[in-house]
């Protein structure tokens, strides 16, 4: 790019807080990550660039400087300033390319780990006291209903698409049932909307935490996932907005309902102001993936994005799933959008598979009228259960730190002085699989932090604590608890 086209990518970076040359440098270094300039590009001399943005030689001298220093750019004699080629790690997922296998083994191979490993790598729910077999069997009546036809439905069974179309309706998002299509869960959802809206060598744009199922998706359709800061609260949406407006994605993933690891619930002033810069993304698909937005501790359900405005928000996708509230075997998501974005991916669909079983959507459409009952036994079941890990580690790791999470599955867990993948490779040899936290960031960050589930049983839970106090004891030469648990493999 020109100095004039670095000027027109860059946007309104000067309305940004800070220094002129830190804001001006961080911008650029933007469009870096999202590789709007590729390594070996040759920047503008400073003279030009500053005449192009109207300000002094100065600040882009002082900006290439600090570039330097981070080691983005490189000046060479007779070659200029050019965009280094330092890795990409937007690219790449944290373990070099793929999914990483502490997280997926177990789904892959179909097994379940054995030698009385305790497996807190998935953010699950296990267990189903409050459903029993007889909820899982159809009625010779109900066969009658759907034992008609060829059995394809490659949108989903029209009782289905209907009920899911009256709970969307009933949250404040009208949706009729020709704008619902049924997946096999959320997971393939999100993969029929990056393949038919991300394309080869696309870009995403992520919180710097979030689903690594999003991440691995993205990477294996060839793209890249660039990140927007976060806090407790959720993603920044003042700089999320910067961020998409200056690298213009094709697709942008969020979790405003309840975040994924955090557990941050996304408060309303927060909402609209999301709202307001998505409705300004016109050509930028957005993916609202409300699987979790049933766990929260108050009951309260976030709406969906766009519900109760006047309008609809004709560029949101929303995803959800029946993995939580009812349960992870049958297998059933769904994406909302307009119509016409639902008849395209259920082509797109048809590609793959041509629906989603039978049984299992006439399963669902019995049990999701029940769905706020389920829910509520739930809430105080997963209530008890988090708790009884945060007083476990308040006991035995109490140096961990960590915020308890206003919803979902895991704890966000910070460990003091050690990187985290060095505990995941201890604590399994005391017994517990984990997954480290940088799984969970784009960029392969937050290397010091864990994400620890607690959707098992209680007792579990405790036996968990009680073998991750005695492998960090290990790890930090201290001594362990005298009658705890010895290395088991």
């Amino acid at each position: 790019m020109d100095e004039f086209e670095i000027a027109e990518a860059l946007g309104d970076w000067g309305a940004e807080p800070g220094p002129l040359y830190l804001t001006l440098a961080s911008a650029v270094d933007e469009l870096a990550r999202a590789r709007r300039l590729e390594p070996g590009d040759r920047l503008p001399a400073e003279r030009k660039l500053a005449r192009a943005l109207h300000v002094s030689r100065g600040t882009v001298v002082s900006a290439y400087d600090c570039l330097r220093r981070r080691g983005r750019l490189v000046t060479r004699q007779g070659s200029g300033t050019v965009v280094t080629g330092e890795p990409d790690r937007g690219r790449m997922s944290p373990v070099g390319g793929a999914a990483d296998p502490s997280t997926t083994e177990g789904f892959i191979t179909g097994t379940i780990p054995g030698d009385g490993i305790i497996d807190l790598k998935a953010a699950v729910w296990t267990g189903l006291e409050d459903l029993v077999p007889e909820d899982f069997i159809l009625s010779p009546g109900r066969w009658k209903e759907v034992l008609v036809g060829s059995g394809y439905h490659p949108g989903g069974l029209a009782i289905l698409r209907e009920l899911i179309a009256e709970r969307l309706s009933g949250q404040g998002l009208p949706t009729e049932a020709d704008e619902v299509m049924i997946t096999h869960g959320a997971q393939e959802a999100i993969v029929l909307i990056c393949r038919s809206y991300l394309g080869d060598d696309g870009l995403a744009v992520s919180a710097e935490l979030t689903y690594p199922g999003f991440m691995d998706i993205v990477h294996t359709l060839g793209g890249r996932v660039h990140t927007a800061p976060m806090d407790d609260m959720g993603v920044d949406v003042s700089r999320l907005d910067r961020a998409v407006r200056r690298v213009r994605p094709e697709v942008v993933y969020l979790m405003p309902n309840v975040q994924n690891p955090t557990g941050s619930v996304m408060p309303d002033g927060r909402r609209r102001d999301l709202e307001d810069a998505v409705a300004r993304w016109s050509d930028t698909v957005v993916i609202d993936d409300r699987t979790l937005a049933e766990l929260t501790e108050d009951g309260h359900v976030p709406r969906p994005l766009g519900s109760g405005l006047p309008g609809p928000m004709g560029n949101v996708l929303t995803v959800g799933s029946a993995s939580k509230s009812l349960w992870g075997g049958l297998r059933i998501g769904w994406i909302r959008g307009r119509a016409d974005q639902i008849a395209g991916l259920t082509r797109m669909g048809s590609v793959l598979n041509f629906g989603v079983s039978v049984a299992g959507q006439m399963i669902a459409a019995d049990l999701l009228p029940r769905v706020e009952g389920l829910s509520a036994g739930r809430r105080t079941e997963l209530i008890r259960r988090r708790d009884t890990m945060v007083d476990a580690l308040g006991e035995r790791l109490p140096d961990w730190r960590f915020k308890v999470p206003r919803g979902g599955l895991s704890l966000w867990v910070k460990l003091p002085g050690i990187e985290a993948r060095r505990f995941v490779e201890m604590a399994q040899r005391y017994g517990v699989s984990l997954a480290p936290g940088e799984v969970s960031s784009p960029d392969g960050w937050w290397r010091d932090h864990l994400r620890l589930p607690f959707g098992h049983p209680p007792g579990q839970l405790v036996e968990a604590v009680d073998r991750m106090a005695d492998a960090w004891a290990d790890l930090t030469h201290r001594a362990p608890a005298a009658g705890r648990h010895g290395v088991i493999v």
